[in-house]
């Protein structure tokens, strides 16, 4: 019978990957942190990012578009490097 629950191996490797997200968050510029913070670990709607920072829903989006993939970028270029070693 299997098990819903995730195996320990996975749980960890969860576990690190949501370190290394959150501590790649804490590198960006303050205004990108914030805007990652308040949709992703806030789980904030763009509309209501949009109303706390008093900026157009736009730019709400183009602005943590353009965040997501630098953090991509570096996510992949983090894994990269880990796998030369």
């Amino acid at each position: 019978m299997q098990s819903n629950e995730p195996n320990p191996e996975a749980e960890m490797i969860r576990e690190q990957k949501i370190h290394l997200i959150k501590s790649l968050v804490s590198q960006l510029k303050p205004r990108h942190r914030l805007l990652v913070e308040l949709r992703y670990f806030k789980e904030y709607t763009y509309d209501e990012i949009a109303y706390e920072l008093d900026l157009p829903v736009g730019t709400v989006k183009a602005q943590l578009f353009r965040v997501r993939e630098t953090l991509q970028n570096v996510f992949k270029k983090k894994f990269q490097k880990n796998e030369k070693k």
